[in-house]
């Protein structure tokens, strides 16, 4: 049985991808993550807390738009289609 090091994967990809960003920089062209989160669920903060940081660690431009629990669909529909 051959085990897999997930770290050592992921060690990989992010340095492959910190590459590309820096060539994409250069070209004039930041890449970015921009993450909705709805209500305060608390694992759900911690993901989108680590995808934050992961993202600028690869020199990503990262934007956090945090909505209240009670928002309606049509007001996340708003957001999304201002991101896109």
């Amino acid at each position: 049985m051959q085990l897999i090091d997930g770290k050592a994967i992921a060690r990989k990809i992010n340095d492959q991808t910190r590459a590309k960003v820096t060539q994409l920089k250069r070209l004039g062209i930041v890449p970015g993550l921009a993450v909705v989160l709805v209500g305060d669920d608390p694992a759900s903060v911690v993901y989108v807390r680590n995808k934050d940081r992961t993202s600028q660690e690869l020199g990503f431009q990262s934007r956090k738009i945090e909505l209240a629990t009670n928002t309606t669909q049509a007001e996340l529909l708003k957001v999304v289609e201002q991101l896109n």
